[in-house]
């Protein structure tokens, strides 16, 4: 039910329903209500805009989740964990979570699952190392502007808007502009993050 009221954004309510939970939690005792109620706060966190909050409660999670041998409410908790991780700009700590949610998914045939996992991958999960200002510096790349222009838009000089640039072909192994402009098309880096 959290879930949904998240996907609904509907946090006061969710909020409510942790409430309720944590008080079922306590008195039941068991395990897999722990992990749920972990998981839950965890996506309230998340999508309230707390990554670092989320963090500790999905971990926790994903922890209780592996010792209950339950792999595809592990493998949902790791999709969390990237997207917290991706919210921090840990893009390597996400890519991580998510190859592995992939591999639990495809070994429980979760085709639905790992179909999200893989959008998640390919679509803007990554900034391919590059620092928010040099995504700007490639975006404005990508839409043909010179340098003189987007130094003019970013209030910076020109020269460093050729450090960027330097920097930005170095960590996408390109070797032109045009290079550049392609390769931030194929891997979707032109998409706000």
């Amino acid at each position: 039910m959290v879930s949904v009221l998240v996907s609904a954004g509907s946090l006061e309510e969710a909020e409510r329903i942790l409430v309720e939970l944590d008080s079922v939690s306590r008195s039941m005792g068991s395990s897999a209500l722990n992990a749920e109620l972990a998981r839950a706060q965890g996506e309230v966190a998340l999508s309230g805009g707390g990554g670092e909050a989320a963090l500790p409660s999905l971990r926790l999670a994903a922890d209780l989740w592996r010792q209950l041998a339950a792999p595809y409410e592990t493998g949902r908790t790791r999709v969390l964990i990237a997207r917290a991780c991706r919210s921090l700009g840990d893009d390597e700590g996400a890519r991580l979570e998510l190859e592995a949610a992939r591999e639990t998914f495809a070994q429980l045939g979760a085709r639905h699952d790992l179909d999200s996992v893989e959008i998640l991958m390919n679509t803007g999960s990554t900034r391919q190392g590059l620092s928010s200002r040099e995504l700007q510096v490639l975006r404005l790349i990508a839409a043909g502007r010179t340098s003189r222009s987007i130094a003019s838009e970013l209030f910076v000089s020109e020269r460093t808007v050729h450090r960027h640039v330097s920097s930005i072909f170095r960590k996408l192994g390109v070797r032109s502009r045009a290079e550049a402009a392609a390769y931030a098309v194929e891997h979707h880096l032109l998409q706000a993050h």
